[in-house]
């Protein structure tokens, strides 16, 4: 659109203001204040379609920020060497924490040492796959006691930079039912 009306103007305006203008000088001034114009113009579109795409993506931004904060499914974000980069508040109550002590550990500092050698294997698929689980494994609480958990994740690719996406569900419930039904038998 842009080109097709930036060469409408080019070929029409100066031939337009000849039409109705005789007089050399005046021409010459009015065909540099159209240019100046048009000039204006342009640069003020430009403006606002910037501005509006800034917005645009900052809105989004927002709207995937507060679906991450409020999301009832745990939801961490952390380096391929478990440091923590980013997790939710979900993601830091089944640890018993706040989000911001939460940053403070590794993925290793919350995973029983037992899980070592599962946890090396979905590793291994993740880098493979792309994907890991879902599959069950335990966290340590802030108390110290074991949390089981169900885990499922991605891996991303921002700036060059692999990442893993995980979401996390804690299945304390479903564990304790499954333990009843057994004593029950």
């Amino acid at each position: 659109i842009y080109a097709v009306v930036s060469s409408i103007w080019v070929l029409a305006s100066d031939p337009l203001l000849a039409y109705f203008l005789d007089d050399a000088e005046t021409l010459s001034k009015l065909q540099t204040i159209a240019d100046g114009f048009y000039i204006l113009a342009t640069a003020a579109l430009l403006f606002w379609l910037i501005r509006r795409q800034i917005i645009s993506a900052n809105e989004k931004e927002n709207y995937d920020r507060t679906l991450f904060q409020m999301s009832p499914v745990g939801l961490a974000l952390c380096q391929m060497n478990g440091e923590l980069v980013d997790v939710n508040k979900a993601f830091a109550q089944i640890l018993g924490r706040s989000v911001e002590e939460t940053l403070q550990l590794s993925y290793w500092d919350i995973t029983p040492k037992e899980y070592a050698e599962n946890e090396q294997h979905q590793l291994h698929e993740l880098k493979k796959t792309g994907r890991y689980g879902p599959y069950e494994k335990e966290y340590i609480h802030k108390s110290g006691r074991r949390i089981p958990v169900q885990l499922s994740g991605t891996l991303l690719e921002r700036g060059g930079e692999r990442f893993i996406w995980s979401s996390v569900e804690d299945i304390t419930e479903r564990k304790e039912a499954e333990n009843n039904l057994q004593v029950t038998k």
